[in-house]
């Protein structure tokens, strides 16, 4: 490891990231971490290229992977180029169902609108707060 290389402990990483230390250990222990080096008494030690890794399990979550997905892409990654078409495969996958999402939550987010603007037009009151 790079000296001149800014480095991270797992409580730095935890608030960067508002995650828990035992959610960042999970990760480690399963193996979405990979890389991840640890000092001569055992701390785990993060890099850049390990925040990266952490940002792209966030993202991935966020997306609704399951952990189990998110494991067999790190790990088709670690793998290299000629496990790519797997990997597109895994996102258009992913990006297909986060399209639908995204657009029923529209649909609902208009409703609500509709309602709200509704309301807000054609039922004034007046907030008493004394």
């Amino acid at each position: 490891m790079d000296k001149n290389q800014k480095t991270f402990s797992i409580g730095e990483v935890a608030n960067l990231y508002n995650l828990s230390v035992p959610t960042l250990r999970y990760y480690d222990q399963i193996g979405l971490i990979p890389n991840l080096k640890r000092s001569s008494a055992g701390v785990r030690i993060f890099t850049q290229v390990n925040l990266e890794m952490i940002e792209l399990i966030i993202c991935l979550k966020s997306a609704d992977m399951a952990i189990k997905d998110i494991k067999i892409f790190i790990d088709l990654g670690l793998q290299g180029v000629s496990t790519t078409p797997q990997r597109l495969e895994m996102l258009a996958q992913l990006r297909q169902q986060t399209e639908e999402r995204l657009k029923k939550l529209q649909s609902t987010y208009q409703s609500l609108d509709q309602k709200y603007q509704y309301l807000q037009d054609n039922c004034p009151f007046e907030l008493n707060l004394a």
